[in-house]
């Protein structure tokens, strides 16, 4: 392994000093930029205590509701009721024909070996005239199930 002129560093006679990082509780003392916010902060007390003295949400990414019986209640889903969709069908689904489950080659494979073994699926894996690209036992009853179970507009080979 490359040394990189470890001793080289060594040998320099400088020492390395590192600062230490400083307490959690400073970082926010710190951090607070307004004189009167400044003035308010007990140092006693924790950060969580004194953002609730000075009026202050402690968590913001905790979002909260009313319920139906007056309590507040926490919600799980941070997005839910963020936006709201419309159910008067204006979205529309993609309809591009291009895209597509599976290939026309895929869908050929997976009807000719339905056409010859229906649901034997490790005759299908035994097969190497059939099964070319030799998928495994798994792999190919995946395969046609997945074109077995293809909408009516996607199918560009008529099933056996």
């Amino acid at each position: 392994m490359v040394r990189h002129g470890t001793l080289k560093k060594r040998r320099r006679g400088l020492k390395v000093t590192r600062k230490r990082p400083k307490h959690p509780r400073l970082k926010i003392i710190h951090a607070i930029k307004d004189e009167t916010a400044k003035n308010v902060w007990d140092r006693s007390r924790t950060p969580i205590q004194n953002l609730k003295s000075l009026g202050l949400d402690p968590n913001p990414n905790e979002l909260k509701h009313k319920s139906t019986s007056g309590e507040s209640a926490k919600i799980n889903d941070a997005f839910l009721g963020f936006v709201s969709l419309p159910d008067d069908g204006s979205i529309k689904i993609d309809k591009n024909l291009k895209r597509r489950i599976m290939s026309k080659v895929d869908q050929q494979y997976a009807a000719r070996c339905i056409e010859k073994y229906g649901t034997n699926f490790k005759a299908m894996e035994r097969d190497t005239e059939i099964n070319y690209d030799q998928h495994s036992e798994h792999q190919i009853k995946k395969m046609c199930e997945k074109y077995l179970s293809l909408p009516s507009h996607q199918i560009l080979v008529p099933r056996p």
